[in-house]
């Protein structure tokens, strides 16, 4: 994946969406600054679970979500760095 300059805009933007939700605003802010902002690296993941027969029929489909997740890639591998829980 690439990462234009509207692409970074988004990520930047999500980030000050989800900033009040999170419970420890300097453990978030420290983790932005080491692996977000500027250091994102784009990538997609919709869920761990398998959806099951799903697919590509997600239009009209909604799901509650509980936490979100900051993952670092090492050695072509993403790790999760930290869980931070919504609600």
């Amino acid at each position: 994946m690439s990462k234009p300059p509207a692409l970074q805009e988004l990520h930047e933007a999500i980030l000050g969406r989800v900033k009040p939700f999170d419970k420890d605003e300097a453990q978030f802010m420290k983790m932005m600054t080491e692996i977000g902002f500027g250091n994102y690296n784009p990538h997609i993941t919709l869920s761990k679970d398998d959806p099951g027969k799903l697919k590509k029929k997600y239009i009209g489909r909604s799901f509650e979500v509980a936490s979100y997740e900051l993952l670092r890639k090492k050695d072509g591998v993403w790790l999760p760095v930290k869980t931070f829980p919504l609600g």
